[in-house]
């Protein structure tokens, strides 16, 4: 995730601490949320819009061309929207240090909540597997930010999940994420639990997990 989102937490924690108590609230005062700034919004809202675009470009077959997809731009910045009230009750009420994972927990439970990407209706394809992958195009995306952010932040080796003795655990553990995504139900606490919980070690052992 790139500094636009840490520095939208960082003036979360500036806008919504409680000034008697300096983070953590204790002092019982009424507490009023303090709305995150439109700019903001907006910037967060054109950093997963650039996301999307990545998503897209990533993917070999062409099935995923983002002039396919309609973009629900007002989805976009509730979904920014809600991170921020999220961060801002984990500030206050529950003295919660929001690092980079909790963050893309977070992210990804708004895109699989809200779907703020759908094809167009004359760019479906009636073969049942397109149309499948096309329905599915936000858990896919989430599943693609997952895989792309943890890497950057150092808890995937990218070089080793793709060797070819794992190439096989790599794409089960994929496969079953995207499900996962599509039709099991997540809390946040158990979103922010699974990105904890995906290691390199996680995913190139997966097969001998699954067996």
């Amino acid at each position: 995730m790139s500094k636009t989102f840490f520095d939208s937490v960082k003036n979360n924690r500036e806008r919504n601490s409680c000034k008697k108590c300096e983070k953590s609230c204790k002092c019982g005062k009424p507490y009023t949320y303090n709305k995150i700034p439109e700019e903001e919004i907006q910037a967060g809202s054109n950093e997963i819009s650039e996301l999307f675009t990545r998503f897209c470009n990533g993917v070999k077959d062409g099935l995923y061309e983002e002039e396919d997809y309609v973009k629900y731009t007002y989805v976009l910045d509730e979904i920014i929207l809600r991170m921020d009230r999220r961060t801002a009750y984990y500030n206050i009420f529950n003295s919660y240090t929001v690092n980079e994972l909790k963050t893309l927990a977070l992210l990804v439970y708004w895109i699989l909540k809200l779907k703020p990407y759908h094809i167009k209706e004359d760019k479906i394809i009636r073969l049942d597997v397109f149309l499948r992958r096309s329905s599915e195009v936000n858990e896919r995306f989430a599943a693609f930010l997952v895989f792309n952010m943890l890497v950057d932040y150092g808890r995937i080796n990218k070089s080793e999940i793709l060797k070819v003795q794992y190439q096989e655990s790599y794409e089960k553990f994929r496969k079953e994420l995207i499900y996962s995504f599509r039709y099991r139900c997540f809390t946040i606490e158990s979103m922010i639990m699974l990105m904890e919980s995906i290691t390199t070690e996680s995913i190139t052992k997966y097969r001998e997990i699954k067996q």
